[in-house]
């Protein structure tokens, strides 16, 4: 085996994990003013369609006190369009579309850091040959 290296593919488990697109939700106050909603409105409904909204009120089961997760139909968040034209209330009972209020930009996948008892956890891989 002289010469040649067992070793023939690395991945180091840093920059391999990397999770889906990240969106980013800007408000514009005076757009979101003039329709009717407050910035808080405006994001307090993007963040339920992306991963729901704790009730103000918990379902009592079983003698205990679960708090539910309020979150918009999948088909809302199934792509940036369909976002975009989610159909947002506002208190005041006035309607627009998200992407009316706020510009949804998304961003490219994002390096993906895990960690098990506050310690990173990596796992690296390799492929052997020869061995």
């Amino acid at each position: 085996m002289r010469g040649k290296k067992p070793v023939v593919d690395v991945l180091n488990g840093v920059d391999n994990a990397t999770s889906g697109p990240a969106l980013v939700f800007q408000v514009n106050p005076q757009t979101a003013a003039r329709a009717g909603f407050t910035t808080e409105e405006v994001e307090l409904d993007a963040s339920a369609i992306m991963e729901g909204e704790p009730a103000a009120t918990p379902v009592i089961v079983g003698g205990q006190a679960r708090t539910l997760r309020v979150r918009f139909p999948a088909a809302n968040r199934a792509s940036l369009e369909a976002m975009n034209n989610t159909l947002l209330v506002s208190s005041t009972g006035q309607t627009a579309t998200l992407g009316s209020l706020a510009a949804v930009t998304e961003l490219p996948g994002q390096t993906e850091i895990l960690r098990e008892n506050l310690q990173r956890d990596v796992a690296v891989t390799a492929r052997l040959e020869g061995v």
